[in-house]
């Protein structure tokens, strides 16, 4: 369970600091501090992973429980059904191109 916590985490701290260098960028007479930006994004994110865990660990779960090795050619159907999966939720988070 911590694991999928540190997960989900990373990945959302990983696309805020994509996010927030775009913003930086666009926003260079900004008083606060690129730290502090990070430091509140990852309190909201914490915040956001805490209030959702359920959530997530059921979406962990469902993605995981596709059978889809690789190297298993009987798997190729269940390989592109976990391809599908990632791709939807990317786009359900607001992705354009997944």
């Amino acid at each position: 369970m911590t694991f999928s916590k540190s997960l989900a985490l990373s990945i959302f701290v990983s696309l805020n600091l994509l996010a927030s260098t775009n913003s930086t960028a666009q926003n260079a007479n900004s008083k606060t501090s690129r730290k502090e930006q990070v430091k509140s994004s990852l309190i909201s994110y914490e915040k956001y992973i805490d209030e959702n865990n359920d959530a997530h660990l059921k979406e962990f779960m469902e993605l995981v429980s596709i059978p889809s090795i690789s190297y298993i050619q009987s798997h190729k159907v269940d390989i592109d059904k976990a391809a599908g999966w990632i791709v939807n939720k990317l786009k359900a988070v607001g992705m354009t191109t997944a």
